[in-house]
């Protein structure tokens, strides 16, 4: 999925992403009996009422909508398991600090190492912009440019004659 290491899964936009994680099996509880149903993806079912059943997300939601199901939230995405706010600020502090190398030397590509396929997407139009700038204001055709630039005097208003403050 998005949070393996699949070495291209940060190319992924958002909606590929989610394309991807409608796959995953989550566990849902039918209001009704149903016989198996039989998808090109495979078979599921045989359902009964109020019994736990394993099924892809794309399948649940599809039953939810139709209001056949109620969508348990797996055991790891409870509010006691995991303090969202303490991993996303851990996640944003470890791009910042990746993202530091960017002014402190001169950069042509930038890797950050355990990046999610979201936290990528997330940063990625900066990150190009920002190095897309600095390879400009760095090329050797730019320097030259200002080399050749007349030296200027600063621009001073006027201002009127100056006159004399009196001694206290």
């Amino acid at each position: 999925m998005a949070g393996t290491s699949e070495p291209h899964a940060s190319a992924f936009s958002t909606a590929e992403l989610e394309f991807l994680a409608e796959d995953e099996m989550i566990e849902i509880v039918l209001n009704l009996r149903m016989d198996t149903l039989n998808f090109i993806y495979g078979d599921f079912g045989h359902f009964r009422p109020q019994i736990p059943t394993q099924v892809p997300m794309w399948l649940a939601v599809a039953l939810k909508r139709r209001g056949k199901c109620t969508i348990r939230s797996p055991e790891w995405m409870s509010v006691g398991k995991i303090p969202i706010e303490d991993i996303k600020d851990v996640r944003f502090h470890k791009i910042g600090t990746g993202l530091e190398i960017i002014s402190m030397e001169r950069t042509y590509e930038l890797r950050l190492k355990n990046l999610s396929a979201m936290e990528g997407n997330i940063v990625r139009p900066f990150v190009t912009r920002a190095l897309e700038t600095f390879y400009k204001l760095g090329s050797s055709d730019m320097i030259k440019e200002s080399d050749q630039a007349p030296n200027r005097q600063p621009q001073t208003t006027n201002r009127g004659p100056r006159r004399q403050l009196k001694d206290r």
